[in-house]
């Protein structure tokens, strides 16, 4: 069947009936012409629209330039986090300790000056530091099995009081120690009584991980969604990468910072002893606790590093 090309007007043998061009060539050349605007097109004024984030006039098809397209990136990513924040490994840990707590008023502290006040979002990170630091402690999945806890000093499952959630009332401790205590309720101030505790915060067993973070953020004033949109933390990924590079002294440098933290100095006569040191934290004297393979590593590395 011969045919007349619609681009080079030339005959050629189609295979189709419905063939129009006689090449490739021939082909691109249409598409392309297809794209170019006519004349009329070119004269016509062009449509503007509305920046999808600051809402001035723009030719381009969203934002008006590349800032503003990144800040509703941004704005985008924070909606979201807040959407599967119950799901980040950080999420997990603050919605089990609500519940066992059975309420969302174990998120304050006890100001020296204000008293007992709600979360700020800096108390958060403070709180996030805190886990963060366990986490490395423990080799972030390193370990077959977990050997330091995040323990509370007030119980948050007390029988008559609440133990807070707060860097001031946690310590990382060994995790052998801080199931031996079980309930134990030393003489501690950050905590609250049960009878003082507000019924429309209490956590009921069927509440939802969604029901739970409104009612937190209900009760801290916005603070704690303030806090997620802000930190942005992003859900667990299965990746082998994620536990390269660990190593003991990751471990030591953790222990460490919670010597320094919780006050405890060379100078208490407790330091020689790790066994007088577990009777210490036992009785309600609170400073920190270590196993002691970590303990006397880091004994070992002070006293060389004094010697040097």
């Amino acid at each position: 069947m011969i045919k007349v090309c619609s681009i080079c007007s030339k005959e050629f043998a189609a295979k189709r009936k419905d063939a129009k061009y006689c090449g490739n060539t021939c082909k691109v050349a249409a598409k392309r012409a297809k794209k170019r605007p006519t004349k009329e097109q070119l004269k016509a004024p062009k449509q503007m629209n509305l920046c999808e984030y600051c809402g001035a006039e723009t030719l381009n098809k969203h934002y008006c330039n590349r800032t503003c397209q990144q800040k509703a990136t941004e704005q985008r990513h924070k909606a979201n986090a807040t959407k599967c924040f119950h799901q980040t490994r950080f999420g997990m840990y603050l919605l089990s300790n609500l519940r066992r707590a059975g309420t969302v008023e174990t998120l304050q502290v006890v100001d020296s000056l204000m008293g007992l006040r709600p979360f700020k979002v800096a108390d958060f990170y403070d709180l996030l530091s805190l886990y963060k630091g366990l986490q490395t402690a423990n080799g972030i999945g390193n370990r077959k099995e977990i050997r330091y806890h995040l323990c509370h000093i007030s119980p948050v499952a007390g029988k008559e009081h609440v133990g807070l959630l707060n860097d001031s009332n946690l310590l990382i401790a060994a995790a052998s120690l801080n199931q031996s205590l079980g309930a134990f309720e030393p003489e501690h101030h950050q905590r609250i009584a049960r009878s003082e505790l507000s019924e429309g915060f209490k956590i009921a067993e069927g509440d939802s991980d969604a029901v739970i973070l409104q009612k937190a953020n209900r009760f801290l004033g916005g603070s704690l969604i303030a806090f997620v949109k802000e930190v942005k933390l992003t859900p667990p990924q299965r990746s082998a990468k994620a536990f390269e590079g660990y190593s003991p002294k990751q471990t030591a440098e953790v222990l460490e910072t919670e010597l320094v933290r919780m006050n405890f100095t060379h100078n208490d006569p407790m330091h020689d002893d790790l066994w007088g040191f577990q009777e210490k934290l036992s009785k309600g004297k609170f400073h920190g606790m270590f196993e002691q393979d970590d303990y006397v590593s880091y004994v070992s590395e002070s006293v060389l590093k004094q010697d040097l």
